[in-house]
């Protein structure tokens, strides 16, 4: 006789939870327990809102090391640290190599109708008078070091310095560079929504060292500056650094010290790199019976003889003399990791960091460069040309042009062509002017006047776009 199938029922594992804490917590009342296992299972949703787990190995649960992961905000870096870390190579060159490049070259002025570029050549000749080239450089590395820097512009007006700078009666006369200790606190702030400057610092206050032991306190329009900034960051961060930019090395620096600390251990473990072992029949007995100066003599006898005569001479039956030398496989490779990271955190190649050459089958190191040149190009443009731009229009005003002339500031190339490539440069702009002076489009004059001005040789051309107007308007009648 067949036995009937039992189907069981399949197992109702909520009913089951609810049962096992009702067991638990026999004095709470059912809407209690439910409340509190509803809670429980918001709270788990609400750490994470979605996924994947693994409930057996703990991956992606309450049990998951990584769970426990936080982030911690870094110290903000002082003035004092600063001073001294900028002295280390790293940090220094951080700092300077992007500075250095983007001004090393200079800029081409290019001024429009300003066939001869004899007001270019003016210009020039000021602002290279006043050394402003050097100015803006030395700024621009304080301004990465420490968060904010500033030229400060001296000039004849009668105003008075925390009013705005009148462009049109002051005269510049030179600059000089205000260190962050320099800049104490910001002290206004643009209020007039309709201002482009509207919450932006207006006012700062200057206590400027004069001497030794001498210092000046001066409240300072902004208008009289040309700011450099360091790491642009949002509103509240500034304000936890007194209202200023933070350094530039306050993001790389924890890999800094990372780095650092890993060639100091590669550094210890070199030193010990060969470890001298003597053995001595009867040495542990003999430490024991108290016979330590016999073999404190002994050892000092050999090392005598390792630095004066590089020879030892032992027993042949009761000592022996053997040298252990540690392996370092892997330690290169980690160290490369170490400058990879941190190569990361500068915002450099590794080889523009380092000063290496590239590595790896067919490396030119043309990548490195393409990307730090990209790199530099963009401090350019937000950094540095805004402050060229500033102090050009200043001197035009200096030298009675209104400062609203069309003008260019065109950066010079990066890295300085050789004699072959140069050449081939200009053959390529040759060629080119040609394609132009037989289309009529400009003249042999303005090219000549162009390519071969007072400055060198310039790509740019300017043309007389008011004669050329006059001659479409003749054809046209």
């Amino acid at each position: 006789m067949r036995k009937k199938a039992v189907t069981k029922p399949k197992p109702n594992l909520a009913s089951e939870r609810m049962d096992t804490v009702t067991k638990a917590f026999p004095n709470l009342e059912l809407g209690e327990v439910a409340a509190a296992k509803f809670a429980a299972q918001m709270s788990r949703f609400a750490t994470r809102n979605d996924g994947w787990y693994n409930s057996t190995t703990g991956i992606g649960t309450s049990r998951d090391k990584s769970a426990y992961n936080q982030f911690e905000n870094s110290l903000l870096l002082s003035v004092q640290f600063l001073d001294s870390i900028y002295n280390e190579s790293i940090p220094g060159r951080i700092i300077d190599k992007i500075v250095d490049d983007a001004t090393s070259e200079g800029f081409d002025l290019v001024i429009q109708d300003d066939d001869t570029q004899e007001k270019a050549t003016e210009i020039m000749k000021m602002f290279d008078g006043m050394l402003l080239g050097g100015k803006v450089n030395q700024a621009a590395k304080w301004g990465r070091l420490y968060g904010i820097s500033a030229l400060m512009l001296i000039t004849d007006d009668s105003a008075a310095l925390d009013q705005p700078l009148n462009l049109e009666t002051c005269v510049l006369k030179g600059v000089f560079v205000l260190e962050r200790q320099d800049i104490q606190a910001v002290k206004t702030y643009e209020t007039d929504a309709r201002n482009p400057l509207y919450g932006e610092p207006s006012v700062y206050k200057i206590q400027k060292r004069v001497g030794q032991g001498t210092t000046e306190t001066l409240d300072v329009h902004v208008s009289r500056l040309v700011l450099f900034e360091g790491l642009k960051v949002p509103y509240s961060a500034k304000q936890m650094n007194g209202g200023f930019p933070l350094s530039a090395l306050q993001r790389p620096h924890a890999i800094i010290e990372q780095h650092a600390m890993s060639w100091g251990a590669v550094q210890n473990i070199l030193q010990d790199a060969g470890q001298a072992v003597f053995k001595m029949k009867g040495l542990y007995n003999a430490a024991i019976a108290g016979n330590m100066a016999l073999i404190q003599a002994r050892m000092s006898a050999l090392d005598l003889g390792r630095s004066v005569a590089k020879a030892i001479m032992i027993d042949n039956d009761n000592e022996a003399f053997e040298r252990h030398d540690y392996g370092f496989v892997g330690y290169a490779q980690i160290i490369e990791k170490f400058e990879t990271r941190l190569a990361l955190a500068a915002e450099m190649p590794v080889s523009i960091l380092f000063g290496t050459s590239a590595t790896g089958l067919n490396a030119t190191g043309d990548g490195d460069r393409a990307v730090w040149e990209s790199t530099v190009k963009s401090y350019q443009k937000n950094y540095v040309t805004p402050a060229w731009r500033k102090l050009v229009v200043h001197i035009m005003h200096t030298i009675g042009m209104d400062g609203t002339d069309d003008f260019k500031i065109e950066p010079k190339p990066i890295r300085a062509m050789n004699a072959s490539e140069t050449a081939i440069y200009r053959k390529a702009v040759a060629d080119t002017d040609k394609i132009y002076i037989d289309s009529q489009v400009i003249t042999p004059e303005e090219v000549a006047l162009a390519r071969f001005g007072p400055r060198g040789f310039s790509q740019e051309i300017s043309i007389d776009t008011e004669s050329r107007r006059q001659i479409l308007e003749a054809d046209r009648k």
